[in-house]
């Protein structure tokens, strides 16, 4: 997952879904990536707040904002079509 997203030191990354596959991903990144700022979208707040135990700087709850809004509204915040 990570060469295909191909994510750089330094660089934002959003995570949709705080599933395994999701939770996963974002301990290998945070561990290995060094992404500048991770943001992690779920529908249940016990998954995000495991998401944040991981190191995620951001969650956002989708049943309460929208997720494209809230990381496209942060510094920094585009679109990668990777």
């Amino acid at each position: 997952m990570l060469d295909r997203g191909r994510v750089q030191p330094g660089e934002s990354v959003a995570i949709l879904g705080a599933g395994k596959l999701g939770l996963s991903v974002l301990d290998v990144l945070c561990h290995g990536a060094s992404p500048a700022s991770t943001v992690v979208t779920d529908l249940q707040p016990f998954r995000l707040e495991v998401a944040r135990r991981l190191g995620a700087e951001r969650t956002v709850d989708v049943t309460r904002e929208d997720p494209v809004t809230r990381v496209m509204g942060q510094p920094g915040g585009k679109v990668s079509t990777a």
